[in-house]
Parts: structure tokens; sequence; C-alpha cells
């Protein structure tokens, strides 16, 4: 049994070494195509503003989608789906952002009583997304942020979390930007096979952003929630090169980190994913 359990762990590590090499050559191919062949066009403007698909909108808000899709068949039948929308607004000095995503994937396997072809849900997991940042002036700012897991299969079948605080702008260069926030609020949690749970929690994040060329953006995004129930890390840092004036291909790599899991689950779950955004 303990030699089983080192030959996982070893597998796990391959498994996650040939991923962390697979978004590296492919976050060096988009950087080469996007910094060699766009040259031109680097120097003359460093925006990397999407152009709206919809130019009448009766609003004025900014709409993301992003889809991507895995379907395989074979002696091997899965299908797996990532979406995510995200919708931004700024009133004067308020800028609002909020975003809805989802995770789905299904197996299909072959009874071994009945020896028919059965579809399995493995993974089923949605998250809800909103902040409110009031700026004081270009560095300062006073946010509230808000955010619902619901996870299926995780360790926590909900995870909520909200705070309010201060924001500082460490880097506001042409192509570097770097935020630091930090804010107490509470988390509520709802274990697997367990009651539901709230705790004052304190909440710090960093989101940097790199804009390579015109065609071209690299982020990173870490933020760390300390309660008495968990402490959970999100580690998200991604790749988009534009194929459109509309539309861009998002190559990106996300962790999340819990302290306190059931006994049966993984501390760390991570997911790599290769999807189409397209601004509204």
């Amino acid at each position: 049994m303990y030699t089983d359990c080192l030959q996982f762990k070893e597998i796990n590590k391959v498994l996650v070494s040939v991923t962390m090499r697979f978004i590296f050559f492919i976050s060096l191919f988009l950087f080469v195509f996007s910094s060699s062949a766009l040259s031109n066009n680097y120097y003359q403007t460093r925006g990397y503003k999407l152009d709206p698909l919809i130019t009448n909108k009766p609003f004025d808000i900014n709409i993301n989608a992003e889809l991507g899709a895995l379907v395989t068949t074979g002696n091997n039948e899965s299908t797996s789906i990532l979406s995510k929308i995200t919708v931004e607004h700024d009133i004067q000095q308020w800028k609002l952002k909020y975003s809805f995503g989802s995770l789905f994937k299904e197996n299909q396997k072959v009874d071994s009583e009945t020896g028919k072809k059965v579809t399995e849900t493995t993974s089923e997991k949605y998250s809800v997304n909103g902040e409110a940042k009031f700026e004081m002036d270009q560095r300062r700012s006073l946010f509230s942020y808000a955010s619902g897991d619901f996870d299926r299969f995780g360790s926590y079948k909900t995870y909520f979390s909200w705070v309010a605080g201060y924001s500082f702008r460490a880097i506001d260069g042409s192509l570097i930007v770097w935020d630091i926030d930090i804010a107490p609020g509470f988390t509520h949690v709802e274990p697997k096979d367990e009651e539901s749970e709230s705790a004052p929690m304190l909440r710090s994040s960093s989101n940097f952003e790199w804009t390579v060329s015109s065609h071209a953006k690299l982020n990173q995004k870490f933020s760390i929630e300390t309660s008495s129930i968990n402490t959970r890390m999100i580690f998200d840092t991604s790749l988009t090169a534009k194929i459109h004036g509309s539309a861009l291909m998002k190559v990106s790599y996300k962790a999340i980190h819990d302290d306190s899991v059931a006994v049966n689950k993984e501390k760390t779950n991570t997911q790599t994913s290769v999807t189409l955004v397209i601004n509204f």
C-alpha cells in the first residue's frame, strides 16, 4: 500500500512537470510570435484594449466571453467545457467588475455489470466574483470584493468570501502595472460532509500586468485568505495574444491550495487551459 502511494506521488510529480513545461513552451511561442511578427506595431501603439464586437451598445459596458472545450472519442470518451464571462463598468471614480465562471467535465465508461456505456460527471464547479473600487487618486483606492465558489466534487461544497479594504498601485508604468490589496472581512464555508462555518478573515492579493507588445500581455495574480477555518492561496498566471481586433487566445495556469481539507481530498488543485476570448 505504501509503495503504491509513493508510485502515485511520483506519477503526479511527472504530470505536473509535463504540464508546466507545456505551458512554458506555449507561452514562449506566443511571446516570440507576438514580439517578432508584430514588432513594427509594438513601437507605434502600446495599447492592448480589444475592439468591441458590438459597437452600438446602449450602455458603456465592456463584456468579455471566454470559452474552452476538449472532446475526446474512441476508447476513452470525455467532454470538458470551461467558460467565463467578465463584465466591467466605470462610473466616474468607481470601477465595477463582475465575473461568472464554470467548469464541467464528464466521462463515458463501460459498466462492469451491464457492459453498457454510462456517462459519469467527474467535475462541476461554478464561481462568482464581484468588485467595486473607488479611486481616491491615480495610485490609491478603496474597494469591496466578494467571491463565491460552488464545487460539487471538491473538499468544500460552498466557499464564500467578502472583504473591504485598501488598494495601492506599486508600479504604474506604460507597460507594467502592479496592484497590491489588503482587506479584512469574513468567510463562510460548507465542507463536503460537515456543517457550515463562518469566521473573520484577512485577505491580501497582488495583480501584476505586463503589456509585452500591442498584441500580447502577461498577467499574474496571487491571493491569500487566512482565517481560523482555513488558509486558501490562489495562484493564477496567464498569457494572452490577439488574433483579431475583438478576439484573443489565452493560455493560463491556476492553482488553489487549501490547508484544511477532508482526509481523502488533495490540498492543491490545478487547472491548465487554452481558451478563446471575445470582447463584446
